[in-house]
């Protein structure tokens, strides 16, 4: 995946993952929100649409410390705190026809799944068009 456009799915990947801890924090009874984030980082596919990558690129954690790379084994922990897990994960690619998809899961019944149009403006990746494609 290009480092340009991984960084610009990163970045939105990071967007809603503290936006979800936020609002967790004010939410009583539904537990911890999650501490950290496991970001996959896929290989590139042909297909536009969303499927469960095979194959990792990269692996990075997102906690308070920022983001720091992390072993390709990586996994996170589920252990549960009410609708939440201990650690976020998340799944992010760049598919064909300058589609992408980041599916975010908090808990296991808390996942998102989100398509962007990819494109390049003046030089920048730009993630646009938004749209939740998929919820559990």
């Amino acid at each position: 995946m290009e480092n340009d456009i991984r960084d610009a799915l990163i970045k939105k990947c990071i967007e809603h993952y503290n936006a979800v801890c936020d609002t967790g924090k004010n939410e009583k009874g539904c537990g911890e929100p999650p501490g950290s984030i496991v970001i996959v980082l896929g290989e590139t596919q042909k297909s536009t649409e969303w499927r469960p990558i095979s194959q990792r690129e990269a692996v990075f954690r997102y906690s308070a410390q920022g983001l720091e790379e992390a072993a390709a084994d990586t996994v996170p922990d589920e252990t549960e705190s009410g609708m939440y897990f201990r650690e976020a994960s998340a799944e992010l690619f760049a598919a064909g026809e300058g589609t992408a998809f980041v599916t975010l899961r908090f808990g296991k019944r808390y996942e998102r799944c989100y398509s962007y149009t990819v494109s390049i403006e003046k030089g920048k990746v730009l993630l646009d068009h938004e749209k939740l494609i998929w919820v559990s």
